[in-house]
């Protein structure tokens, strides 16, 4: 299925569908879209998907962010090659900074901690039984090397 980002705008002759801006590291370009031909700044534009589903075209809006815009139309294009490997996930929809960065935190203090406690089980080595540092010897007390 071919995905298609489209940016609507408000021009004079009233809201239209345009393509976005690319910029020069293939990246869309925030806020901008081509009207006529020349690249013009829109801080009212909407992202919308477009796509064919069951032989109708579909308009999905995705909102005003452009990195949003491109990861949803990753996930359709995925989820219409392979409809199990990826679902476009409702719940992280419009999820803002604060609730992501504490869900992505408390996934890796999971994955550090299973990674410490594999380390630490092995032949030689126990969480019962600390090791020393190699090469680092301790000297008896009272060896006068005060």
């Amino acid at each position: 299925m071919k995905v298609s980002i489209h940016i609507r705008i408000k021009t004079a002759a009233g809201w239209r569908y345009c393509e976005p801006v690319m910029a020069e590291n293939h990246r869309l370009k925030p806020q901008y879209a081509l009207v006529d031909g020349n690249e013009e700044k829109h801080t009212e534009g909407v992202y919308f998907l477009r796509y064919v589903s069951s032989g109708k075209r579909t308009w999905e809006r995705v909102g005003t962010d452009a990195a949003a815009a491109v990861t949803m139309k990753k996930k359709r294009e995925l989820a219409a090659i392979d409809p199990t490997a990826v679902a476009p996930d409702a719940t992280t929809e419009g999820m803002n900074v604060q609730a992501a960065a504490t869900e992505y935190l408390a996934e890796v203090k999971v994955a550090k901690s299973e990674r410490l406690r594999r380390s630490l089980q092995g032949p030689h080595r126990s969480i019962d039984q600390p090791q020393g540092h190699p090469g680092v010897h301790r000297l008896p007390q009272g060896s006068g090397a005060e």
